[in-house]
């Protein structure tokens, strides 16, 4: 699969020296978690979705002992996911109604999700018109709604979409507990993910976990990632009538060897150890 980012251009500096066996354990939001490869579901806007195909996604991502993301808000697929047992931090479109956002936090709330958050960039069509999904208007949010919209959810709450440091800012601000930047669409005019990232860290400073969702694939790139400021990396999967048939399981755990097997041969031993320096450029 195609992976459209720059981190191609950028080498890995082996380091064997006082190397040690990797460890990929992963914490967010308090919880650990088997390593820092995460899912991604999504629906794409459909209203229904196969019979368990939802249930049996949240199964493997039990099974794996990793935090899920999904867009998916159908209430009975969400019902389904939620009690495999899996972290599922559910991402709520950013619509007009802000009060139908709040709905949607509290009833996933409810139903389990570990965490909630926002997709803040899916307020406008391709023609700069407010868009419009599944018959329901969307909106762009100030950052005085979304500080309005994060005190009313009671799980840690994660902002999607952010791709510049002004954002950024405005997230902390607003009091978000998790910064998620995400591929923009069209893809030919994304910017460059290794800037990205060095510059949404640099605003993070520590203060909270910058997760990246960009269609990345490979154990290489995830690494790469992780080197230049991710905490932690999804691996996206499409549920419903186009949704790929292999299972996310068996995603997670290839990508998961590959990772291991470049923190062994860079000295990165473990995700506190893993440092931009092994990355370089051309």
């Amino acid at each position: 699969m195609e992976e459209k980012n720059d981190l191609a251009s950028l080498w890995i500096e082996r380091r064997y020296i006082d190397g040690r066996k990797p460890d990929t354990s992963f914490t967010l939001f308090g919880e650990k978690f088997s390593t820092p490869v995460m899912a991604a579901f999504t629906s794409l806007g459909e209203k229904k979705i196969a019979e368990n195909e939802g249930e049996e996604a949240a199964k493997d991502v039990y099974r794996a002992g990793i935090a899920c993301f999904t867009d998916v808000e159908e209430e009975k697929a969400f019902i389904q996911m939620a009690a495999t047992g899996a972290k599922i931090i559910s991402i709520i479109k950013p619509y007009a109604d802000n009060r139908i956002i709040i709905e949607k936090i509290k009833k996933a709330e409810e139903q389990g999700a570990f965490a909630v958050g926002i997709d803040i960039a899916g307020a406008f069509d391709h023609n700069g018109e407010y868009a419009i999904i599944s018959g329901q208007h969307m909106a762009p949010k100030s950052m005085e709604e979304i500080g309005m919209i994060v005190k009313n959810a009671s799980r840690p709450f994660v902002i999607k979409g952010i791709l510049s440091m002004q954002d950024a800012y405005k997230c902390l601000e607003a009091g978000a507990e998790g910064i998620l930047i995400s591929r923009p669409y069209p893809f030919l005019s994304a910017p460059p993910l290794s800037r990205v990232l060095r510059n949404i860290k640099k605003v993070a400073g520590g203060q909270v976990p910058v997760l990246l969702d960009w269609g990345i694939y490979s154990g290489e790139n995830v690494f790469k990632a992780l080197a230049l400021g991710a905490d932690g990396v999804c691996i996206r999967r499409l549920i419903g009538p186009m949704g790929k048939k292999d299972t996310m399981l068996d995603a997670i755990r290839q990508v998961n060897d590959a990772l291991k097997g470049l923190m062994a041969q860079t000295g990165c031993y473990d995700l506190n150890h893993l440092e931009s320096s092994v990355i370089q450029e051309g």
